[in-house]
Parts: C-alpha cells; structure tokens; sequence
C-alpha cells in the first residue's frame, strides 16, 4: 500500500515538474514552446484533448483542428504554437505530442480588478477580484495588501476602507510552484469637509424669568442677505443705473416732441403772415389803389 502510494505521488511530481507554465492577460497573446526534437516532423498540439493543430506525416504541412481557439492560433518556427486574443476560455493544459513522447503545458489567464476603480473615501467599501483560469490543482490564489497583510481568497471584501489601504494590491498565483503576480493601484482619499449644522436653541423657564441656551443675540449685526449671489449695494446700483437710463430715454422723447411742435407753429405762422399780404383789387402805378372820389353835396333849394 505504502509502495502504491509513493508511487502515485513520484509520478504526480513528475508529470507536474513537466508541466510548463505560461501566463497572460485577456486579449494578450501566448506563445507555447514545444522542446521535443528527434528529427521528426510529425507533431500535434492538443487543448484540453482536443486538436488545435495536426502536421501532415507525407508533406509536412499543418492541419487544423476544429473550436474557436484555432481561428486564434497558428504554428511559427513549425512547432511553436502562437494564441493571440487570449481568452479566459483558451486557458488549461495544451499537450504537445510527438511519438510516443509529449510535453505538457499549462496556459494561466488571469486578471485583477477593484470596484468601485475611481479613488476610493474612507469609511467606504471595496472588493478586491484576482481572476485565474486554468490552474487547475494544488495551486493558490492570496492577496498582500500595503500595509504587508495577507489574505488567502481570491476576492477580498472590504467594508471599511482606511488610509492604509492605499497604494499597491498584489495578487500572488502559485502554480506548480511557479509564482505569478498581479497588481491594482488604488487611492484613498479622505471625504470633503461637510457643514456642521447649526447648534439646537434651547429655552428653559425659571421663576418666570425666560433664559437661552445657544440663542443668538439680538443685538448682533446680522450678515447681508444675498440674492442670487450678489449683495444689496450691487442690486442698488444696478437700479440706480436703470433708472438714468430710463430718464434719458424720457428726456429724449420730450424733447423730440417739442422740436416738432414748434416747428409744426412756426409753418402756421409763416401761412398767416402770407394770407394776410395778399391785397384785393388793382394797384396803381405809385402803389395805391384808385378810388372813385366822393360826389359833391347836392345843393339845398
């Protein structure tokens, strides 16, 4: 039993040693590396125990295999098989075969994240996301926040938020113990200063004598009150500058009327003067009219 058992676990190390990890980011590219050379130019990759790539043993060409991955992929240096647009579906094992011999590797995608990701204010909350895809097992995921403290979860959940936990948040991936680090920058800030509302009046009755406790007194000058922002004085002058403009605009209108009034007089009277020159009947040569002379008194009988 002992025997099995050490057995099971020298060949568990050993496939895991063969194991080579690969790490990236969603929508990065992974290059995928196969060691295996014996002068023979027949390989096959496998994703998760499907064929991603197939070499022709007459012509050596490749061919594809079928699923979204292999729209992505492509062989480079005839054994190098390329993923570009990594998604966190292409991650797992890929097996590079050859013969009877293979080599096995492990593609990572991982990827962190906080929300809310704006500059955060103390006393709120934030949650700390380390996505990893393809680990398969016995690896470990923990976060290590600013201030050196450890948390081992994936996703860290933090209710109160304070200074020390701005600046730099690591996420650590241990695969076939092979590390991987993944960092978020955040700030903290502290919330902006809040009026303090004003202290509650309190007015207590003692042997009919009326005292107050926070009141203000009545003697003090009270600020100016402002109106859409401005103080009085600023209004006062701009009704005093409405008002000379209206009087003048007043002024204007008076004395364009009496302007044509009395040139509407003096027409009339220049009229009159020409009526009254206009004398009837002939003129004599001297310039007077002629006039019949008067008959002479008869005589009395």
């Amino acid at each position: 039993m002992k025997s099995a058992l050490l057995f099971a676990w020298v060949l568990l190390s050993a496939q895991c040693a063969a194991e080579t990890v690969v790490q990236t980011k969603p929508g990065g590219t992974a290059s995928l590396k196969c060691g295996i050379s014996d002068g023979v130019s027949v390989l096959k990759w496998l994703h998760n125990d499907q064929p991603v790539y197939t070499t022709n043993p007459r012509t050596g060409m490749p061919l594809r295999g079928k699923g979204e991955i292999v729209r992505r992929s492509r062989l480079k240096y005839e054994r190098e098989l390329e993923i570009s647009q990594v998604t966190p579906a292409d991650a797992g094992l890929f097996i590079c075969r050859v013969k009877d011999k293979e080599e096995q590797h492990r593609l990572i995608v991982s990827a962190v994240s906080v929300a809310p990701p704006g500059p955060l204010q103390t006393g709120s909350g934030a949650v700390f996301r380390c996505d990893v895809s393809g680990r398969g097992g016995g690896s470990t995921v923990h976060w290590r926040g600013p201030d050196g403290q450890s948390y081992a979860e994936a996703t860290v959940t933090l209710s109160h938020v304070t200074m020390k936990d701005s600046g730099s948040w690591e996420c650590q991936i241990t695969v076939n113990g092979k590390v991987m680090k993944e960092s978020v920058q955040i700030q903290v800030r502290e919330p902006r200063d809040q009026t303090t509302p004003p202290p509650s009046t309190t007015r207590t009755t003692v042997d009919n004598e009326e005292t107050c406790s926070n009141c203000v007194n009545s003697t003090q000058t009270a600020p100016p009150a402002l109106v859409l922002g401005l103080s009085w004085w600023v209004w006062a002058a701009i009704g005093g500058g409405f008002v000379v403009v209206l009087l003048w605009v007043l002024i204007l209108i008076m004395y364009n009327q009496i302007t044509r009034r009395k040139r509407r007089f003096m027409k009339m009277q220049k009229t009159k003067q020409t009526k009254y020159c206009q004398c009837p009947g002939p003129t004599a040569a001297n310039g007077h009219s002629r006039t019949k002379p008067p008959a002479p008194p008869r005589a009395l009988i």
